[in-house]
């Protein structure tokens, strides 16, 4: 658009955008854009920080699922309950520090990082079937998965 050069200056500044209004309202825009960031940080950070252990706790729990298998094959071969977890051993692997199989086929598992300990052990036999109903507990409880939480 061309500017007529008899055009009063009053007129010529209605005409030009408004250069500091435009920068506020730019800042407005990044200040708004950093709360929600900061916001949705405060709210997803420590839902992680609670996920980050529990994955690591995860593990132990998978190396006594292991073991469960091995006692619920020799309950199903007909070892007394009370002899099926002799001669067992909870392998040291990955975050597994070690732990113990009971005759009893309890099992206790010490995890390193986080510090951790999961113990899954049989809580009813079927006479029938010879299945086995199992019982996870851990400490410390805010660490363990929901599956293997007291109640």
């Amino acid at each position: 658009m061309e500017q007529n050069p008899f055009t009063p200056p009053s007129a010529q500044l209605a005409e030009t955008p408004n250069p500091p209004a435009s920068l506020a309202r730019k800042l407005a825009r990044v200040g708004l854009v950093v709360l929600v960031i900061g916001i949705a940080a405060m709210i997803i950070l420590p839902s992680y920080s609670d996920y980050t252990p529990r994955a690591r706790v995860s593990e132990g729990i998978l190396v006594a699922t292991v073991i469960k298998r091995t006692i619920a094959e020799r309950l199903q071969s007909g070892v007394s309950p009370e002899k099926v977890g002799a001669g067992l051993t909870v392998p040291r692997q990955g975050l597994v520090k070690g732990g113990t199989v009971a005759e009893n086929g309890s099992i206790y598992v010490v995890i390193e990082d986080p510090p951790a300990v999961v113990t899954m052990r049989i809580t009813n036999i079927d006479p029938a079937t010879h299945e086995a109903k199992w019982e996870c507990v851990g400490w410390p409880t805010k660490q363990m998965p929901a599956s293997c939480r007291e109640l």
